[in-house]
C-alpha cells in the first residue's frame, strides 16, 4: 500500500477502506454462513468462492495495469512514480 499511494492523504484514506472492507467482510460472513445451511453451508461457500475467484481476476488485472503504467513512464522518461 505503501508503495501504490503517493501522499499521506491516500495513504490514510486507502488505510481506512481497507479497515472497512475487513469489518464489513464479517458482517457479510455472519450472513451468509445461516444456521438452517449447517453442515455445509453450500450458499456461503458457492459466495465465497465466487468473491474469491472475482478478487482473484481483479488483482492480475491490477498487476498489469501498474506494469504497464511503469513500461509508459519508462518510455517517456518519467521515473517519478513506481507502481
Amino acid at each position: 500500500m505503501a508503495l501504490n499511494a503517493r501522499s499521506a492523504g491516500e495513504r490514510s484514506i486507502t488505510m481506512a477502506i481497507f479497515v472497512m472492507s475487513a469489518n464489513l467482510a464479517g458482517i457479510i460472513g455472519s450472513q451468509l454462513f445461516q444456521a438452517q445451511d449447517a453442515p455445509i453451508y453450500r450458499t456461503g461457500w458457492t459466495v465465497i468462492m465466487a468473491l474469491v475467484s472475482i478478487a482473484l481476476l481483479m488483482s492480475m488485472i491490477a498487476n498489469v495495469q501498474y506494469w504497464l503504467l511503469n513500461r509508459f513512464q519508462k518510455r517517456k522518461g518519467e521515473e517519478r512514480y513506481h507502481y
